[in-house]
């Protein structure tokens, strides 16, 4: 071989960069700086809490994969935001920093330990609502598809997502959350629509979308009619027989609560009978989250043919 040939281990080296594409520079180091430095101060400055970034990591998810990604964190807190022009996306929060925050705001300092692990409740929501708002507002700085979104509440279930967001690419950013006080771990995760890709709605869009919100829509939701509950010692409620009386509270007959699945309060009223039958009339509607005693019924609002508790006296105990 002359002088002038490369040698074979040279030649495989430049065949391999010719047949190889450029890598993709995403410019990410930058939007992962900032969401980070967003997260930090969003923390600090409404929970109080100085939490470190352990690590980042950004990508792009169709709506399955947004639907897997939220629900990879066990216990995780999943909400809803949204920017004005209709564009919707998620924020999980994974179960230790909704322990961390939860617990730091409610006794105003640092947990000494985190609680145990637990499916998240409305009232978690509400407690890390101005914090997800906070570091979307620090957040907006880092670039165009991250101006204008706020929390607009919880989905229970990261199955939900899909008829809640819109179909299309989703950016997707991970923060490693180390938590003070040697507290451990967790993760917060953002994903929000790529508004560069969103499409128009086609009739055929339309029709499908109208289709699964008619299927949705018809689909048969159980109620319950919940006066009140009651606690009472383990041994006892193993000894209760027929015959046996519990004594509930009087105002548990004016007031009720219809609760759906996992016990979310779809509306509150009270009981009374409809031609003849046992009725309630609802006098609140909507996901509350929580049971809340109705508003009083001004006189004279009564709906022909409801008699109330009042006019209706609660049938006699048998002995």
């Amino acid at each position: 071989m002359s002088q002038d040939t490369p040698e074979p281990n040279v030649l495989r080296r430049m065949l391999a960069a010719s047949s190889s594409p450029p890598p993709r520079r995403e410019g990410g180091g930058g939007v992962l700086r900032r969401l980070a430095l967003a997260l930090c101060r969003a923390m600090q400055e409404v929970a109080g809490l100085a939490i470190t970034i352990s690590g980042q990591q950004q990508g792009v998810h169709d709506l399955d994969g947004v639907e897997k990604e939220a629900q990879a964190p066990e216990h995780a807190l999943i909400t809803l935001v949204e920017a004005p022009g209709g564009a919707a996306g998620l924020v999980v929060v994974s179960a230790p920093v909704v322990g961390a925050v939860v617990a730091r705001r409610m006794t105003g300092r640092v947990p000494a330990a985190l609680p145990a692990s637990r499916a998240p409740t409305r009232t978690d929501g509400e407690m890390l609502r101005d914090v997800i708002d906070g570091f979307l507002a620090h957040a907006a700085e880092a670039g165009p598809w991250l101006a204008g979104y706020g929390y607009r509440g919880m989905l229970s279930d990261a199955r939900l997502a899909r008829f809640t967001l819109t179909d299309g690419l989703y950016h997707s950013v991970r923060l490693d959350v180390a938590l003070p006080g040697g507290l451990g771990e967790g993760e917060i995760l953002l994903l929000l629509p790529q508004h560069e890709a969103r499409q128009p709605v086609t009739e055929a869009g339309q029709g499908w979308s109208r289709a699964v919100s008619d299927r949705v829509m018809g689909a048969a939701m159980p109620l319950q009619a919940v006066l009140t509950r009651l606690q009472v010692p383990y041994a006892r409620a193993l000894r209760l027989a027929p015959g046996d009386v519990l004594t509930i509270p009087v105002a548990a007959i004016d007031s009720l609560s219809l609760e759906g699945a996992g016990g979310a309060v779809v509306a509150t009223g009270r009981l009374g009978q409809s031609r003849g039958d046992r009725a309630v009339r609802i006098s609140q509607a909507g996901l509350s989250g929580k049971r809340t005693a109705p508003p009083a019924m001004a006189g004279g609002a009564e709906e022909e043919g409801f008699d109330s508790p009042q006019n209706t006296p609660p049938p006699a105990l048998e002995a």
